[in-house]
């Protein structure tokens, strides 16, 4: 683990926060060819990704990946961003309300079919 996936893995910890470490996760690029990337963090209970961004990263081309392939990512930057454990609260907090607005639309729907 590099100095910020240490930093990530303490925080995480700290909260109680279940994770794995570089879990792979199957996606397709943007010429549709399969790839396998490992996204430095997976919190299972909570269905999404962590990526730790280095110092020099550049994460433009795989927040595109993942979002063509419906990846619930969060990208950090330990190094250069005093807020980060924020933004992962708040990733949380939108996935979860996200998902939770999905369940509803569709357990609307399902009554509407069946009556």
């Amino acid at each position: 683990m590099s100095s910020g996936e240490n930093v990530v893995s303490d925080f995480l910890r700290s909260l109680g926060i279940f994770w794995i470490f570089e879990s792979p996760v199957f996606v397709k690029d943007d010429k549709d060819r399969p790839r396998v990337w490992t996204p430095d963090f997976y919190l299972p209970e909570f269905g999404i990704y962590i990526e730790v961004m280095g110092p020099y990263g550049n994460y433009e081309y795989r927040d595109i990946v993942f979002n063509k392939n419906r990846v619930p990512v969060v990208f950090i930057d330990p190094y250069n961003d005093q807020y980060w454990g924020h933004k992962i609260k708040d990733a949380i907090w939108e996935i979860h309300n996200s998902r939770y607005a999905m369940v509803q639309d569709i357990t609307k729907r399902f009554k509407e079919m069946v009556g």
